[in-house]
């Protein structure tokens, strides 16, 4: 994953590398040159994010252990660099949102398994107390990779992609609503090997978009979809 982000008109872009320690490159004016190593372990995202004019770097790893999960680190920029990470606890961690609601900030996390044969796990949106993100709401997932949120009509989603189970692709990945405290399941899309999600406006109309990499096997797969909203769900 390549995440793009700019802190005081300095542009740059931190890349998550799954076999050695992840890379911040800065914008010289022409080329992007090496800021900063950060020590990561099996990065596979990157998210930017701002809380109360801090900045910070939150990364995905997609390490996990049979007895215990494996911290995925958030960084924080000290004003020349990314210092000091929190962590958080997470299971084979693939990706990470970062989205407000009602001036509360949250990190939706989709963990890919609980260990090596299981599959069916609980991806986790965490809650920002002031000084850290701490577990507000479990979300049944199988083989999570990505979430995405947006607004639709002032209401609040997140839209999961369940790649695997263990044994097949095939599988529903789903969308949740916010309800005033927690997301609560609102919609189910059939999907094949779902690696990523994303929401968009075309024509005055809300699109979700989904990027299937298999079929129900490991074949890989021939199509992904496009869902239009319809007013009530999307088609």
């Amino acid at each position: 994953d390549w995440e793009h982000f700019v802190i005081e008109d300095v542009h740059y872009i931190a890349v998550a590398n799954t076999a050695a320690d992840s890379k911040v490159f800065q914008w010289t004016g022409t080329t992007f040159t090496p800021f900063q190593t950060l020590a990561t372990m099996d990065a596979t995202d990157w998210e930017f994010l701002s809380i109360d004019g801090a900045h910070y770097l939150a990364c995905a790893s997609k390490t996990f252990a049979t007895t215990s999960p494996i911290n995925s680190k958030l960084f924080k920029w000290d004003g020349a660099k990314f210092v000091s990470p929190l962590t958080f606890p997470t299971r084979g961690a693939q990706g990470c949102e970062h989205f407000v609601i009602n001036n509360t900030h949250y990190l939706a996390v989709a963990n890919f398994a609980f260990d090596s044969m299981t599959y069916s796990t609980n991806s986790e949106v965490l809650k920002w107390t002031g000084t850290q993100f701490e577990s507000h709401q479990l979300i049944p997932t199988v083989g999570a990779t990505d979430w995405v949120h947006f607004v639709l009509n002032d209401d609040h989603y997140l839209a999961v992609a369940n790649r695997f189970s263990g044994s097949s692709y095939a599988l529903h990945s789903e969308l949740f609503k916010w309800d005033g405290a927690h997301f609560v399941s609102f919609q189910r899309f059939p999907t094949m090997g779902a690696a990523s999600w994303t929401h968009f406006m075309m024509n005055d109309t809300n699109r979700l978009a989904v990027a299937n990499s298999r079929d129900g096997s490991a074949a890989p797969a021939m199509f992904s979809q496009l869902f239009t909203w319809s007013g009530t769900c999307f088609l």
